[in-house]
């Protein structure tokens, strides 16, 4: 499986994961309803959930690869370069398909 960097604010370098632990957090922070919002939201609202859902991702993304930190903390890590958001979200988008493609299979 391909690794995805993200490099954040404070200079880390994040690869993006996927295991089931990300699920629950994604499900629990409410990232799906906030993707859910992005797909109907006018282009004016579109730019602050981007920012809102890339936040909460990076939460996600660094709580499910045993990193401790908090939602404050995470935001303060979001990169400001919106390519790094976009590449952040086709990345997650690729590991949750990978993911998809295998439930699919077993079923």
């Amino acid at each position: 499986m391909d690794e995805y960097d993200i490099r954040l604010e404070n200079g880390e370098l994040m690869t993006v994961k996927v295991n089931f632990y990300t699920l629950y957090l994604m499900k629990k922070h409410g990232v799906d309803q906030l993707e859910k919002r992005l797909e109907k939201a006018k282009p004016a609202q579109a730019e602050q959930l981007q920012f809102e859902i890339a936040s909460k991702m990076i939460y996600v993304i660094l709580r499910s690869n045993g990193k401790k930190v908090d939602e404050e903390e995470a935001m303060m890590m979001v990169p400001a370069d919106i390519r790094e958001i976009e590449k952040m979200f086709y990345a997650f988008k690729q590991k949750m398909e990978v993911l998809k493609k295998k439930e699919d299979m077993k079923i």
